[in-house]
């Protein structure tokens, strides 16, 4: 199946996210930051990358307008990002900096799926 990042600071989305994708054979790797999650990014290659918005040392938009700019493996991912703060001008500022999608949270189990699903290589 596919290989996909996940990046935010709250264990328990982690912890949601690594289930519900590990339940469908995804291999998943945590991170808990930005930081963690850009350097993850720079040193393998991921299918798609989950990120939220608000986080330590470097924040989603941050992390994918590096990752997006940079020459790492992962430059044409598809990222989506996670948040509770929907607004639509936070979702149009994730989309210039080059997310995917957007997911507001609290997501459900099976909209992660649907989502990873959607943007996956088929």
């Amino acid at each position: 199946m596919a290989s996909i990042l996940v990046v935010d600071d709250q264990a328990l989305v982690r912890n949601l996210f690594e289930r519900v994708l590990k339940a469908e054979g995804h291999q998943v790797t945590l991170c808990e930051n930005g930081q963690q999650g850009y350097d993850a990014a720079m040193q393998s290659s991921f299918d798609l990358i989950f990120t939220d918005h608000n986080m330590p040392f470097l924040g989603g938009i941050e992390m994918i307008e590096m990752l997006r700019s940079g020459e790492g493996p992962n430059r044409n991912t598809p990222m989506l990002m996670a948040s509770s703060d929907a607004t639509p001008e936070r979702k149009q500022k994730a989309k210039d900096a080059g997310a995917t999608g957007w997911i507001t949270k609290p997501v459900p189990a099976e909209k992660i799926l649907k989502l990873a699903e959607a943007v996956l290589p088929k």
